[in-house]
């Protein structure tokens, strides 16, 4: 409630009480500490989702082709995630993607992941757009190919 003090011509002093102000202000407050941090990461969130599903469409269409990727780095983000990073090429053109390990590594598999850095693996890419991708762990290169850096298929070679 907010108070308001006049003076009035015979030197008294009138005290105004005006409960809206007070209610405006904590309207204004409330939007502005609650409504609008809500919105904003409802915003953040809506997009992720968006650009998940564009490079799930992208990836999983028909326009795609395959290469070989080599991992950089592995990486590890906070106190629990773990990624590998990779570079393949498309047309002279030097692309990267990461590749989430999840929870299921721990530090005992530490050594291990750090020994896949330099390793080659399968990689499907976009034509339209290469930054979307997906790496095939499980799709390790083949002595026969370790040497083709600008190789690509229509089809998995192997």
């Amino acid at each position: 409630m907010a108070i308001h003090l006049y003076g009035s011509e015979r030197g008294e002093l009138k005290i105004v009480l005006n409960p809206f102000k007070v209610i405006n202000h904590m309207k204004l407050s409330k939007l502005i500490y609650t409504i609008l941090p809500m919105v904003s990461i409802l915003t953040v969130i809506a997009y992720l989702l968006l650009l998940n599903y564009q490079k799930k469409k992208f990836v999983q269409g028909t326009n795609t082709k395959y290469t070989i990727a080599k991992i950089v780095e592995y990486r590890i983000v906070g106190t629990e995630s773990r990624w590998l990073v990779y570079n393949f090429n498309v047309k002279k053109e030097q692309y990267k993607g990461k590749y989430n390990l999840g929870y299921k590594f721990r530090e005992n598999h530490y050594l291990k992941m750090k020994t896949l850095v330099g390793k080659k693996f399968l990689v499907k890419y976009s034509i339209d757009k290469p930054t979307f991708n997906k790496i095939y762990m499980d799709k390790p290169i083949p002595d026969s190919l370790l040497n083709c850096t600008t190789c690509t298929w229509e089809t998995p070679p192997f």
